[in-house]
């Protein structure tokens, strides 16, 4: 939903719905509407302990491939198909 996030999640809507700033300033913009995190993340984890898979860190789309940190501010990401990652 445009402007509110992913439909049926948690955070989605107009203001920030995270506990921690959430109390804090309640009207505070939602600008986080949809969560990616990279499937190489959970490699990484995985090698120093960690035991986390897809879902497991509330993102709402997992990436393969893509070097999310060095995209810049408003790049547009073309989603396709759904595939599971398990």
């Amino acid at each position: 939903m445009e402007g509110r996030g992913v439909e049926g999640d948690a955070h989605a809507g107009p203001f920030v719905r995270h506990r921690y700033l959430a109390r804090r300033q309640p009207r505070l913009p939602n600008i986080r509407q949809v969560h990616l995190i990279p499937a190489e993340l959970f490699a990484s984890l995985s090698e120093v302990g960690f035991q986390v898979e897809a879902g497991d860190l509330g993102e709402n789309i997992t990436t393969a491939g893509l070097d999310l940190e060095r995209m810049p501010l408003g790049t547009l990401i073309e989603l396709g198909p759904l595939r599971s990652w398990t």
